[in-house]
């Protein structure tokens, strides 16, 4: 059933004319009789209000076919599908990018060891840490839109975004205060170790502080990314209000 369809069944089922639901959405009968024929689309505050009227989601109302037209506009609807798909394809991106931070980060804990096959393995953390972070932005950004754009939830999907939001946010902040922790200590309490502890290597306390800031780099910028991606979803009080 197409929008149009739909738009006329809902109308016919609650029993009003054109020019009557025209009058409650504040639009021309014209209009509404576009809407029907499929030969234009309602506005995003259109939209909702339609959803009010005759009791359904806006899911319902736009279908697979005709959540595209919206993302042309000043304001974009987003479904259930599309917070699920921009929320894996940022947490995929931001750990590519966490982890190329991470080993590039690490492999700096090879100038603090002497062997003659340091400078292979050096290379090789650098070219593997530089393929994930041309392949994080190479990947592109098919969901660039949601920053341009105010942002419209059905009530049902928004009220998920933040229970699920409000229940990973404090464990979000303490992996990154792990990860602030891991560098810290990497950087500032392990090269104090080679003072106190005469047993045990140099090169080895060094390299493995980096190693341990390596994987602080990686929790934090991962994680980060994540945080705000959640809060680039529902940041927007006003859509989020209109519903």
């Amino acid at each position: 059933m197409t929008f149009g369809e739909k738009i006329q069944s809902l109308r016919k089922q609650s029993g009003l004319s054109q020019e009557e639901l025209s009058y409650r959405l504040g639009v021309s009968r014209q209009a509404v009789s576009k809407w029907e024929r499929n030969s234009g689309y309602p506005e995003t505050e259109k939209l909702i209000k339609m959803s009010k009227l005759f009791n359904v989601t806006i899911d319902y109302l736009l279908g697979e076919n005709n959540s595209s037209v919206w993302q042309e506009k000043n304001s974009m609807y987003v479904s259930m599908k599309d917070v699920n798909g921009f929320l894996s394809f940022q947490k995929l991106k931001y750990r590519k990018i966490g982890a190329a931070a991470g080993i590039l980060t690490a492999s700096f804990s090879l100038a603090f060891i002497s062997f003659e096959s340091n400078m292979i393995i050096f290379m090789t953390f650098v070219i593997v840490g530089a393929v994930l972070f041309i392949s994080a932005k190479i990947s592109g950004d098919r969901y660039r839109e949601l920053n341009k754009k105010t942002l419209y939830f059905d009530q049902e999907v928004r009220e998920k975004l933040l229970v699920e939001f409000d229940r990973k946010d404090k464990f979000m902040q303490m992996l990154i205060l792990t990860g602030m922790a891991f560098i810290a200590a990497g950087v500032l309490v392990f090269p104090l170790m080679s003072v106190i502890d005469k047993y045990i290597s140099d090169d080895v306390i060094f390299a493995s502080g980096v190693i341990l800031a390596g994987a602080g780099v990686y929790l934090c910028v991962s994680v980060w990314g994540v945080i705000k991606s959640y809060r680039l979803l529902i940041m927007n009080e006003k859509g989020q209000e209109e519903l």
